[in-house]
């Protein structure tokens, strides 16, 4: 459990801190609270093109992360599913509180993160249950 509420608290400083590629490469850690965020820059879609290859990965692989740490800690699988993405649609939310910008891509990605998790669990559990797949 202790794994559990570290990575959490890891995913809340990554997604929050002001420069997170501060935060990779100099473990820069900053927080500016934004009492009133924009809440329609939220429903904004830019071009896919735009979007950060690195940040969406590191988004896939947190949340990835995330679910199998929950169901190694034998939580069900449907709560992990509910716990994961409530966090994931969480710290998006939050992020806006702390100057950053949330946005739908990332939730796309955090999910796909976890849905990869739960089917390679899910196939885990299969294959252990019935032996090998030849």
């Amino acid at each position: 459990m202790f794994l559990v509420i570290l990575w959490m608290v890891f995913i809340f400083i990554a997604t929050c801190t002001n420069d997170v590629h501060a935060f990779i490469h100099e473990f820069s850690v900053s927080f500016t609270f934004q009492p009133k965020p924009a809440w329609q820059d939220f429903t904004l879609l830019y071009p896919i093109e735009q979007i950060s290859e690195f940040e969406v990965a590191a988004h896939f692989l947190m949340f990835f992360g995330l679910t199998l740490l929950l169901v190694d800690i034998k939580v069900r699988l449907r709560t992990t599913i509910l716990i994961s993405i409530s966090y994931a649609i969480l710290t998006e939310f939050l992020q806006m509180y702390f100057n950053r910008s949330a946005e739908l891509y990332d939730i796309v990605a955090n999910v796909l993160g976890i849905m990869v998790a739960v089917c390679i669990v899910g196939v885990y559990r299969v294959v252990s249950r019935h032996g090998e797949v030849t």
